[in-house]
């Protein structure tokens, strides 16, 4: 008992933050794990909620599932970056304000993915990619209601 120090959730709504909250939990979470990509754009509030209270926003899918590689926006942001479609999604994610967590089995991928910290997108390209926004998510998972 008390061995924990920090945790961290996924998908979880503002409703179910403030459900903790009101449970006076010793330890609130460090971390919410959210589906973020060019493709799904979770509701700001949530984004805006865990910034105010002190929890990282953690994207998981940040390539929706490897479909937002054939996104021509993306494409030719990559050509005009010379960087990879990946590096862009990611950099898009990490202007954001939002740590991206590629998911990759390939070492040279592993590389590649950690080198976005080199170029910055203009406001201009945030907007475009921001355009790229769908509802819709590719995963499909929610936190129980």
């Amino acid at each position: 008992m008390g061995l924990y120090k920090a945790i961290g959730v996924s998908n979880y709504k503002i409703s179910h933050l403030e459900e903790l909250k009101s449970m006076k939990c010793k330890v609130m979470p460090h971390i919410n794990q959210l589906e973020f990509h060019v493709m799904h754009d979770p509701n700001r509030e949530i984004m805006k909620y865990c910034r105010d209270n002190g929890i990282v926003v953690m994207a998981y899918s940040p390539y929706a599932g490897g479909k937002a590689f054939s996104l021509p926006k993306v494409k030719e942001l990559a050509e005009k970056y010379k960087k990879t479609a990946g590096q862009i999604m990611l950099r898009w994610i990490f202007q954001h304000g939002i740590v991206p967590i590629p998911k990759t089995a390939k070492v040279e991928r592993a590389k590649e993915n950690g080198q976005i910290f080199d170029f910055e997108l203009s406001k201009e390209d945030m907007v475009v990619l921001n355009s790229i926004h769908k509802e819709s998510s590719v995963t499909i998972c929610e936190a129980p209601k």
